[in-house]
This record gives structure tokens, sequence and C-alpha cells, in this order.
């Protein structure tokens, strides 16, 4: 049997979840409801498009991913149904999609079911859950919806994407070179997710092997050894003691041994890190 996620920034203090969830379980009592997260930090699609990418790739087919995100449509960013790797993504054409796949999505349906209230302040609630279960139920989208162009969205032009900064002597020769990123996700533990990938960092250290992490906020927070090295597991660095480490997804993640990186050494959502290299 399908499924349906939940992506949003409401809480658990509030009464959102559980309307939705119980408006789901009325059109359709067998559904399957997954909660991705409810704690995205308040209208960041970024921080959304990050969570739900790196969840998404292990539902299986059929799956419908309801996206509660700035999910208040205009005219020119309407509510739609996206299909992608054989799953499906409701949510407002907000900007998130391009943020979410580097590909234009193999289709897309502008959703044309009328909303079963007056206000339009609750779309998750009054429209999401008919359409989910719908395509849930082996709906095809075309029944509630029209063919939708992305007018002239690029998603080829990544957002938040770390960039090379070569380093030239006085004669002009090139002595290293700088990757300029972001933290563009902390997670519960404090670890701070970066946009700098781990195919960028190696084509930049096979000319310039020896490089140096730099963040603003711990450098001028603590006299110790530059960070210098990359570990593969926390447990490689004393506790509390900072270190760098790829994920699975191939993205540099800082973070304490068993501490919050967040709050320890402020490292926050956008907090820039700067990897110095040289010969």
């Amino acid at each position: 049997m399908p499924i349906v996620t939940l992506l949003s920034d409401w809480g658990l203090a509030d009464h959102y979840v559980a309307a939705v969830k119980g408006r789901l379980y009325c059109e359709w009592p067998d559904v399957r409801i997954v909660d991705i997260s409810h704690q995205i930090p308040k209208y960041i699609d970024t921080v959304a498009a990050y969570v739900l990418k790196q969840a998404y790739p292990y539902f299986p087919p059929g799956t419908v991913h309801c996206i509660c995100i700035n999910d208040i449509a205009t005219p020119k960013r309407p509510h739609i149904v996206v299909y992608e790797g054989g799953q499906y993504f409701i949510g407002a054409d907000n900007g998130i999609f391009p943020k979410l796949f580097d590909h234009k999505p193999a289709q897309a349906w502008r959703i044309m079911l009328p909303s079963d209230s007056e206000t339009a302040t609750f779309p998750a609630l009054n429209l999401f859950p008919m359409a989910a279960v719908h395509i849930a139920q082996g709906g095809d989208p075309a029944e509630i919806g029209e063919p939708y162009d992305w007018q002239g969205q690029n998603f080829s032009l990544r957002a938040n994407v770390a960039y090379i900064d070569p380093d030239y002597d006085a004669n002009g020769l090139q002595v290293g070179a700088r990757i300029i990123g972001e933290v563009i996700y902390t997670d519960g533990y404090g670890n701070g997710v970066t946009n700098i990938g781990r195919p960028l960092f190696e084509k930049v250290r096979a000319e310039f092997p020896h490089f140096e992490i730099r963040l603003r906020s711990y450098d001028a927070h603590r006299g110790k050894q530059p960070l210098n090295r990359i570990s593969r597991t926390y447990g490689e660095v004393p506790e509390a003691d900072l270190c760098a480490l790829f994920l699975d997804n191939q993205l540099l993640e800082i973070s304490l041994n068993r501490a919050s990186a967040a709050q320890l050494i402020n490292l926050k959502l956008k907090a820039s890190v700067t990897i110095h290299f040289k010969a």
C-alpha cells in the first residue's frame, strides 16, 4: 500500500499535524502516513529541500510526499503535483523544486481540485489530502490537474553551491586555492552540514594537497591547532573537539565529538566555511 509523507515547519505544539493526519484518515482510513519532519525552521525551504532530498530516495515507488512549507499558492506559483523517480511530490511551486532536483522533473501537473474551504490559508489541510489520496490509490494526476509548464525555471542553476577561489602570487602564478561554502543544515546533534561536496574537495586537493578548514566563529573562540584532516568517524578526535567528515551524501560536515557545534561554537545556518589549500 503506498505511503503519504508529511514535511512541514509547523512544529509539534499546535494542532496542525494532527488535523492534517485526521483529514487524510477521513479520505482513506487505510492510508499509511510517515512524518519526515515538522521541525523545519519557519519558511526556510532550502532546509526543507535538504531534509526531503536525504529521505525520499529510501521510499518505495508510488510514495506521495506532501511539502507543507511556504505552501500558499499565487497565480504564478500554483499548487502542483510533481512526478520524479517513481514518486510524487505535492506542494506550491514556490522555488523549492529546483532546490530539490538538479534537473527538470519528469512530469508535473497544476492541481485543479477546488479547496473545501473558503480560505486559502491551510492548503495542506483543505487541498493536499484529497490530491495525495487520489494519487496514492492509483489515480492519474491528469484527472485532478492539467500539465504544468515550469515557465522557464532553470533546474541546472543550483542555489547554495560552494565555489573555488584561486590564490595567485605576485607573479600571477597559482599557489593555492580556497573553497568557499556555508552551512546549509544543522541536525539535532548540532552538527553543521555544508554545501562543500567531496568531488569538489578532492579536485582541489589533487593539485594542492595541504589544506586547512577555517570557521570564523571557531577561530575566534578557540586557539587550538587548525582543522586540517578529514575524519572517518566522530570518535577519531577527543570528546568535544572539532572534526570534519564527509557524509553518505558526500557533503562535508563540521562537528564536535559528542557535543553541539551549533551551540558551543555558534555553527549556525549560513555560517561561513572556507577551506584553504596550498601545495
